[in-house]
Formats: C-alpha cells, sequence, structure tokens
C-alpha cells in the first residue's frame, strides 16, 4: 500500500508540476491552424507555447532534489510497471472527467454554436474567411472579423455507441482556465517520458559495467526526439493530432498513461538486463550506423511537417528550405501539397515515425540480447523493446486509412488527383 500510494503521488507531483511551470513560465501566444467551433466568430485559437522552458526546468528541478537526497534518481525506474498502472488509471479517470461532462463544448444556445462531436474533423483557418493578418503573423479575434467558407466532413455514423464516443472524445479543443487541454496532454506526457528514460538509464549504468555505449546512443536519440518535438510545437498546432482527434480515452489515457511508459520499453529491456562488460554492448560503428538510421526518419518526419506548416501558413510561397524544394499543390488553388516530400508518398511523415521509432530501439535489443547470450539466459527483453515500433506501425496503418477516407470526403476530385499523382499510401515504392 506504501509504495501505491508513493507511486500515485509521484504520479500527481509530475502532472501537477507541468501545469504549474506551463502557467507561470514565459511563454509566446500564437493563433493555431484550429479555430473555434462557431459560424459566427470562428477565430484562431490562440495556444500557450513554452513547452521546452518547461520541459529543461522540470528537469533541473528533479536533477537538483536528487543531488539533494530528497529525490531517488532511480525511482521512476524501480517503480516503473507499478507508475504505469497508477498513470493509466488517472488518465482513465480523466477521460471520464471530460467526455462525460462534455467539457469545452459551446452550449447549444450560444449564437453560431455548432454540435462539433457530429463532425469528423475541427474547423480550421483553411476553411473560414482569409484572416487580416500583419507581420508577426497574429490575427484578429474580434466578432465578425471571420466568416465560415465551408464546414469539415460530417459523422454519418453520428450519434454513434456510447463506448465509442467515450473513446473518441466529443470536443476537439476544450480548455480550462485559458489553457488548451490537447497541448498540455502532450507536454505532460513529453516531460514523464524523458524522466522515464532519464531514470531508467540511470538503474542501468548503475547495475552494467559502466556508462554503456547502448544508454549513451538510446537516452542521446530519445532525447532528441523529445526536445525538438517541443521546440517545434507551434508546428504541431497544424498535424492531425491537433484538428483530427477529440479528447476522449484514446487521447487523455494515451498521452498520460501509455506513451511516457511504453514508448520508453527500451530503456526498461536496458534497466532489467544489466551489460556486463564491453564485449557485451553495442560497438562504436554500430551505435553509429543506429545514429544515422535515426536521423534519416528524422529528416522524413520533421522535412515533411515542417514542409506543410510552412505551406499551410503561406500556399503562394514558391519554394521551401532555402528554395531547395519546390512547392507545388495538387493543382492551382488547391490546399494539398503535392511536391517535395509529399510527393514521394502521401503520409511520408508516418514513415519517418516509423524509422525512427526502429532506430532507438535496435541499441536495445543487441545490447539485450548480447547481454543474455554472454550470461546464457533468456533475453525476453528484447522482444519487449519491439512494442514502441509496432505500436507505430498499428497506429499509423490505421490513420493512414482513416485520414485518406476523409481527404477524399474534404478535397473530393483534388485529392483522387493527388492519389493517382502520389500512389503511394506510406512507404514510397512499397506501400
Amino acid at each position: 500500500m506504501a509504495d501505491l500510494i508513493a507511486c500515485t503521488l509521484q504520479i500527481v507531483e509530475v502532472y501537477a508540476v507541468v501545469w504549474a511551470l506551463h502557467m507561470i513560465l514565459p511563454a509566446r501566444t500564437v493563433a493555431g491552424y484550429c479555430t473555434h467551433f462557431n459560424t459566427v466568430n470562428p477565430a484562431p485559437l490562440p495556444y500557450r507555447l513554452n513547452g521546452p522552458l518547461v520541459l529543461f526546468t522540470t528537469l533541473g528541478l528533479y536533477v537538483a532534489l536528487a543531488a539533494a537526497g530528497v529525490k531517488s534518481p532511480t525511482f521512476l525506474a524501480e517503480h516503473f510497471f507499478e507508475l504505469w498502472g497508477v498513470a493509466a488509471a488517472l488518465g482513465v479517470a480523466l477521460s471520464a472527467a471530460v467526455v462525460l461532462t462534455n467539457h469545452g463544448a459551446e452550449p447549444p444556445s450560444k449564437p453560431g454554436a455548432v454540435d462539433e462531436s457530429s463532425y469528423l474533423r475541427c474547423l480550421t483557418v483553411d476553411m473560414v474567411s482569409e484572416p487580416p493578418s500583419s507581420s508577426s503573423g497574429s490575427y484578429s479575434s474580434s466578432k465578425g472579423a471571420y466568416t465560415v467558407k465551408t464546414l469539415p466532413p460530417r459523422d454519418l455514423l453520428h450519434p454513434r455507441p456510447f463506448l465509442i464516443t467515450f473513446w473518441n472524445g466529443r470536443v476537439f479543443n476544450p480548455r480550462l482556465f485559458g489553457v488548451d487541454i490537447k497541448m498540455y496532454l502532450y507536454l505532460a506526457g513529453a516531460v514523464l517520458l524523458e524522466l522515464n528514460i532519464l531514470s531508467l538509464a540511470a538503474l542501468h549504468v548503475r547495475q552494467s559495467y559502466g556508462i554503456t555505449t547502448a544508454a549513451t546512443v538510446y537516452v542521446a536519440t530519445f532525447s532528441w526526439f523529445v526536445v525538438e518535438y517541443l521546440y517545434f510545437e507551434e508546428v504541431h498546432l497544424y498535424t492531425y493530432d491537433l484538428f483530427a482527434e477529440k479528447i476522449g480515452l484514446k487521447l487523455t489515457f494515451g498521452c498520460l498513461g501509455f506513451y511516457p511508459f511504453a514508448y520508453c520499453l527500451g530503456a526498461a529491456a536496458l534497466a532489467h538486463s544489466p551489460i556486463p562488460d564491453a564485449a557485451s554492448d553495442v560497438q562504436p560503428a554500430t551505435a553509429a550506423l543506429f545514429t544515422v538510421l535515426f536521423f534519416l526518419g528524422w529528416t522524413f518526419t520533421r522535412g515533411s511537417n515542417l514542409q506543410k506548416f510552412y505551406f499551410k501558413r503561406n500556399p503562394t510561397a514558391p519554394t521551401f528550405l532555402f528554395g531547395l524544394i519546390p512547392q507545388r499543390a495538387v493543382r492551382p488553388g488547391s490546399r494539398i501539397l503535392a511536391s517535395g516530400f509529399w510527393a514521394l508518398s502521401r503520409h511520408i511523415n508516418y514513415l519517418g515515425e516509423v524509422v525512427q521509432s526502429v532506430a532507438v530501439t535496435l541499441p536495445c535489443v543487441v545490447a539485450v540480447g548480447a547481454a543474455g547470450a554472454a550470461a546464457g539466459t533468456h533475453w525476453a527483453w528484447a522482444w519487449v523493446a519491439w512494442i514502441y515500433p509496432l505500436y507505430y506501425v498499428g497506429l499509423f496503418l490505421g490513420r493512414e486509412r482513416d485520414d485518406n477516407a476523409v481527404c477524399r470526403k474534404k478535397y473530393g476530385d483534388a485529392w483522387m488527383e493527388y492519389e493517382r499523382k502520389t500512389p503511394w499510401r506510406i512507404v514510397p515504392y512499397v506501400y
């Protein structure tokens, strides 16, 4: 019982610290791609962004507490699965609170209110009148400044059974005390993920012959993944999760009780499989190869997302990346990008995500396998490490099908033309 209480307090503490720091630390406020789901004043939603500052402040706080002997640097690692269970339960509870109360939905009596639960996507800036822009890129939020040109595709199966609604959610972008819940969930999950990675790595090093190459390349690449994700958080305002996902069990549980733990199962494998000597460790040349593979995937993911971000911000710009990549729509006036990364496949960013996940998993698999062989023991943890990339494969296969179907409804013939010009769904020349 004492361990359960300690784990519960630890999870609540991390998420509370992230919330407090997000509220009080300096931040920049930007206009997002999503707008208020309201036909009278569909102004772009404002977002408060300070992810990197919250991350490094939190890490600094816990490093200081560990150095002072107040916190154990390996507590998260030693209670990894108990903490996972607590976080999962918290994710389910908060999901129920959001869905059952319909938090964030506008009252039906409010002028212009729309039942957004009946739509497959939220309202975005390309569906409203061209906003008056300024040199700073900010937009007016005054009443009457925006008008709806078209609404997103409707969910023809609405209303859906309660369990499906509970899973998917009802509202796209609810706020609490001015904080966008969706962006907070991603920030809190990213911070706890990084804390878990560092704690698991610390436990692994303490049990192994020293600072291992496997742990070094794993922590370096995965930390890059977390930090650059938060650095480019404005870009993520224009991605699938923000405009296509509602706040339900899938997203709330996913951010609080799944990805901070499932993503770092490779680190858990290392923590449970000490490397006894350098011969059982990942060799430097192999580590370099894994690092190159990681950044190849990163190039596809970050490059494609940045290209689409700039296209959505400025569809008339002729090029991207210092003039190296042409910016071309599938047809004049279309909002479908069909050049550069997006000429390789229709969801090339998904390929990059999978390649990155494989690259960070490989050093764990190789090291754990070698350590198990040297000790003459079964190396089941090496298989556990593959859960993260396999999850990505399943996630993106389903998401690509869903997005393709919605885009056909939204863009009609233009999307069909894009499918003909770019026939590959995710992997060029394969799938």
